[in-house]
């Protein structure tokens, strides 16, 4: 499907043992970060929800996504961010920002690996 639509689907790669973000996933994984059309002149990035839209039709992981957009969520957020920014882990810093954000949309992976969910989910579930 990518390459013969000429698109770019960028992913980032969480491993188990490199750095901790608060919580160490049981297993490896991967999340889509960009989408792009490459097409025939100039490219085509996709914007936040496109990205989500994208991931949701062909089943792709996507990351948990929040958005801030008046002036009393991104004051919030920076409330939230100064509290936890050195000692929250996922679940309560997710639990926060879920909290004052204007929309959250949360980790979503319709990947189906060996009969179970696919590896992804374990993290933040």
């Amino acid at each position: 499907m990518p390459i013969r639509n000429r698109m770019c689907i960028s992913m980032e790669l969480v491993t188990a043992v490199l750095g901790d973000h608060g919580q160490r996933p049981q297993d490896d994984y991967a999340v889509v970060t960009a989408v792009t059309e490459l097409g025939n002149g100039k490219p085509k990035f996709y914007s936040t929800p496109d990205v989500i839209a994208f991931c949701r039709e062909w089943r792709l992981p996507t990351n948990h996504v929040w958005l801030f957009s008046t002036r009393k969520s991104v004051t919030s957020f920076f409330l939230v961010f100064d509290a936890l920014c050195e000692e929250g882990t996922a679940t309560p810093v997710c639990q926060a920002l879920e909290e004052v954000a204007d929309i959250s949309v949360p980790v979503w992976c319709g990947l189906i690996f060996s009969g179970r969910r696919s590896l992804y989910e374990c993290i933040l579930c």
